[in-house]
């Protein structure tokens, strides 16, 4: 039997070869793409996850105003004992201060709801939300909620001095307790910031940046094809070279690789999407809610928070999987122009591959 070496034809001289060789050149095309996909997907996501643990803390910070908290309920604290003063009492008198007449106390009162708005309003929001509501946090809200009930409870511009002294003493008492206890409100808010779920994320950043190699894995096995396209373009047993199947193990073995990889990402991406309401969050948050509870609910009622915090992450692993998904089709496409190269050899001649044929 002969085995000898057939001629690679030219790329273009027939209608199938200028057509296979523009599908080979579309591969590079392919190839292109999606390294410059990956890298854009791998750069969007690297920035949200490197800054997750800080944008968590500057969320409660500045979003939330537990930065805030404690200068706030001084000044409230403050703005209470002036307004029991415009009644003559002071916050020595309470609880149970009295008073004669009645005053106008509108900027003391304005003073204290200012108070509020900068940070406390949503404490005591965070307080009474369902999941984030645990602890010293939910000890907070509920005091707030108190503290609000009574500012609401009569009008500063002409109430008796006897009702609102009153209630400037719960106010006063309650700013009081708020900035005793700042430092177990933000123990809680440690709690979130320090979760486990947050440290795995950050465990997790170094092989996210690794995968910007991905691409150029199989950018070496596109060389190592087009190694095996320009020599041979055919398998030893059509008359293919020994270089030629050199190169095509070695482009076969890198494509593997980028295929492994790449399916477990986006088979992990797929999981993580489809059941993220089947994930729960536990020991951290009041219910245990899942992770798409929980995000959900952050971007329903807390919109700036969710803006600094997650939006950025999410859309980052969503471009993620996204890229992925593509890359994964372009494998797919690789790997079918491999087969029909092989079993169509379009560049090898009919003489040639008559002449190789076992006699």
């Amino acid at each position: 039997a002969s085995m000898a070496k057939a001629k690679r034809g030219d790329s273009c001289s027939t209608v199938p070869r200028q057509a296979s060789t523009c599908c080979f050149a579309l591969l590079w095309l392919l190839v292109l793409i999606g390294t410059i996909l990956c890298h854009v997907a791998v750069g969007k996501l690297t920035g949200p996850l490197a800054d997750l643990p800080q944008n968590l803390v500057e969320g409660f910070e500045l979003v939330f105003g537990f930065g805030r908290m404690e200068d706030d309920s001084i000044k409230v604290k403050a703005a209470a004992a002036q307004a029991m003063a415009v009644c003559s009492r002071n916050p020595s008198n309470c609880p149970n201060p009295g008073g004669v007449g009645n005053a106008d106390t509108t900027p003391q009162m304005n003073a204290i709801r200012a108070g509020f708005e900068s940070s406390l309003e949503a404490v005591r929001r965070l307080g009474n939300d369902p999941y984030f509501g645990i602890d010293a946090l939910s000890d907070a809200g509920d005091r707030l909620d108190e503290m609000l009930a009574e500012l609401n409870s009569f009008d500063a511009s002409n109430a008796r001095c006897d009702v609102s002294n009153r209630a400037y003493c719960n106010v006063y008492s309650g700013a009081e307790e708020l900035k005793t206890n700042t430092a177990n409100v933000r123990d809680v808010v440690d709690q979130f910031t320090e979760a486990k779920e947050i440290k795995e994320w950050q465990d997790n950043k170094g092989s996210i940046q690794g995968l910007h190699a991905l691409p150029y894995v199989l950018v070496i096995s596109m060389l190592f094809f087009t190694c095996f396209w320009i020599k041979d373009a055919a398998s030893c047993c059509c008359g293919g070279s020994a270089a030629g199947a050199c190169a095509c193990i070695w482009h076969v073995l890198l494509w593997l690789v980028s295929f492994v990889i790449s399916t477990i990402i986006v088979g992990v991406g797929l999981v993580v999407r489809e059941k993220a309401d089947e994930v729960q969050i536990k020991g951290v948050l009041k219910g245990d809610p899942s992770v798409k509870t929980l995000l959900d609910h952050i971007q329903e009622n807390y919109a700036d928070f969710w803006a600094l915090v997650f939006a950025d992450l999410v859309d980052g692993l969503s471009m993620l999987l996204n890229s992925f998904l593509v890359f994964e089709v372009f494998l797919v496409i690789i790997l079918l122009y491999g087969c029909c190269i092989l079993t169509c050899r379009p560049y090898t001649d009919k003489e040639d591959f008559n002449r190789i044929l076992p006699m």
